[in-house]
């Protein structure tokens, strides 16, 4: 899906500000890489799916885009202290 349409981290940021919920730190997406490759093995049944590797890298540029997002956040906050 995220070939189809631009994610947008400061929206993203919005909505989850107006939820009142908080980013968290994908610890487990970065050191449980061989899991979720085995959990994303088992989906079966799904037309031109790519290959791990492939969806794996495109989810870290956006994973590190909302990285970035949330320090620039935390920056903002502290600045206005």
């Amino acid at each position: 899906m995220s070939f189809i349409t631009k994610i947008n981290t400061d929206e993203l940021y919005q909505i989850w500000k107006e939820a009142d919920r908080e980013l968290g730190n994908f610890e487990a997406y970065k050191t449980q890489i061989a899991e979720l490759n085995e959990a994303y093995n088992k989906m079966k049944g799904i037309r031109n799916k790519p290959d791990f590797t492939e969806v794996y890298q495109r989810v870290s540029d956006i994973v590190y885009e909302l990285e970035l997002q949330k320090e620039k956040v935390i920056c903002n906050k502290e600045k206005s202290r």
